[in-house]
């Protein structure tokens, strides 16, 4: 197991209005490297469903919107075991955030600071007992 690290970038800019007012915006990165997470290392590849396997896979009527996607079987490539879970250090995650700030100082006993941010956070495995959607795609990186 690798040990997890997290890089951080932050960029912000403040712009005067007036005597009393400012603006910023601050733009906030952070992307976790190295994370730890569980791939189950027994099943079979998926196979790609179609009207001809449907009811070998078990799924007696497909439809439509599940035609060419990919469906995991029963199958398992030990078949003694159902999940074998390996503890891998591959997954990551990264945040972008932008908070832009109005600030009006104090005058007349009047102070005022206002504040909103937007953000995205993704991530491919947020705890220990998630698994990748696939695992014989799973991104493997080294390093």
């Amino acid at each position: 197991m690798a040990n997890p690290y997290s890089e951080v970038a932050t960029l912000g800019i403040e712009h005067s209005l007036s005597k009393n007012l400012s603006a910023s915006a601050t733009y906030s990165f952070v992307r976790g490297i190295k994370l730890p997470r569980t791939r189950n290392i027994n099943l079979t590849p998926p196979l790609i469903l179609n009207s001809q396997n449907a009811s070998l896979i078990g799924v007696p009527i497909p439809d439509p919107q599940q035609i060419g996607r990919a469906v995991f079987t029963d199958m398992r490539l030990d078949p003694q075991h159902d999940g074998i879970h390996q503890l891998e250090s591959e997954a990551s995650s990264s945040y972008h955030g932008l908070t832009l700030t109005v600030n009006r100082r104090l005058a007349n006993e009047f102070e005022l600071l206002a504040s909103y941010t937007v953000s995205k956070a993704i991530d491919d495995a947020s705890d220990f007992s998630e698994s990748p959607q696939n695992p014989h795609t799973a991104i493997r990186r080294r390093g």
